[in-house]
């Protein structure tokens, strides 16, 4: 499983919370990973979903004049 943003977006960080996108991806797939209590999720299904909530939640704040919020690209082996 591998994660990034897309070239040229802005990231937002804190000395305390670290990257914005970071940081709320990480708390939202463990909230996910807990409520599935599955150690095989689908992740295909699962990213998109999880990508989504931490660009929800990093766009909020701003990084100078642009907006903090990140789109995920990821790729997935087996």
């Amino acid at each position: 499983l591998m994660a990034a943003t897309k070239k040229g977006e802005v990231a937002g960080s804190h000395s305390w919370y670290g990257g914005f996108f970071t940081y709320y991806f990480l708390n939202i797939l463990h909230e996910r990973m807990r409520v599935l209590d599955s150690p095989d999720p689908e992740w295909p299904l699962l990213l998109p979903v999880i990508a989504d909530a931490a660009y929800q939640k990093s766009k909020e704040f701003k990084c100078a004049e642009n907006i903090c919020g990140q789109h995920m690209i990821s790729k997935i082996e087996q």
